[in-house]
Parts: C-alpha cells; sequence; structure tokens
C-alpha cells in the first residue's frame, strides 16, 4: 500500500516499529480514540501526522529489507520525518486518514487456517 505526498509515492507498513512509535504518542491502537479526543483538534493532526511517519518509516523498512533479501538494491524513498509531514495541510493530512486507518487494518489482520474436520465414524449403537 502507498501514498502520495508531495507529488511522491511512499510505501505504508503497519511493522511492529510503526505500533511502538504509535503506542509511544498515544497510548496504543486501544486508546487512540480516547487521546484523539483528550488532544483536540491540533493534537489530532499531530498524532495522525506521528501515525503517518511511523507507517511510512515502516513501510520503507519493509520495502529495504525485501529488496536485500532479494538481493536487489532499494531503490525507493526514504522515511519522511514528521517536521515534513506537518507541512501538510490539514485538508491533505484528513485525505490520507482512510489510508492510514486501511494500513493498520492491514497489518493487524490475523489469518488462521483451519484444516478440514476428520469425518467421524458413528459408533454402532447398543
Amino acid at each position: 500500500m502507498t501514498v502520495n505526498i508531495f507529488g511522491r509515492e511512499y510505501p505504508i507498513k503497519y511493522t511492529i516499529a510503526a505500533e511502538n512509535a504509535i503506542a509511544e504518542r498515544a497510548g496504543g491502537l486501544e486508546n487512540l480514540n480516547a487521546a484523539m479526543e483528550k488532544e483536540g483538534a491540533a493534537g489530532r493532526m499531530d498524532i495522525l501526522a506521528a501515525m503517518l511517519a511511523a507507517l511510512i518509516a515502516g513501510g520503507v523498512a519493509r520495502a529495504k529489507l525485501d529488496a536485500r533479501l532479494a538481493g536487489d538494491e532499494y531503490t525507493g524513498p526514504e522515511a519522511v520525518p514528521i517536521e515534513d509531514i506537518q507541512a501538510l495541510t490539514v485538508a491533505e493530512l484528513t485525505d490520507l486518514s482512510g489510508a492510514i486507518m486501511a494500513a493498520i487494518k492491514e497489518g493487524s489482520a490475523v489469518t488462521v487456517e483451519l484444516q478440514p474436520q476428520k469425518k467421524r465414524t458413528p459408533r454402532p449403537s447398543k
């Protein structure tokens, strides 16, 4: 998944490092709504900016790892510091909030594969 910032595509990924950064800023996903309510409008934008910076850092780190494991050189963009993300307008950051939430949902989805249940042979009745 990518986001377009200032005309450039950046990978975003909800990694463990991104989770830790979000937890440090907002107390974790379970406390995100409370943190945003407590902070007010300006604080909400700061939290979103921090989340986006963490997700981009996670996406870049993951893309670099993928390239290294494939024996390739990483040629993508570097992570964007929060100070640069804070140069976005409120409208631009708000437009990216859907991608932020989608990346978190994608990165926290758990897939469980179940084996088909074995057929039981009925026991003879007495």
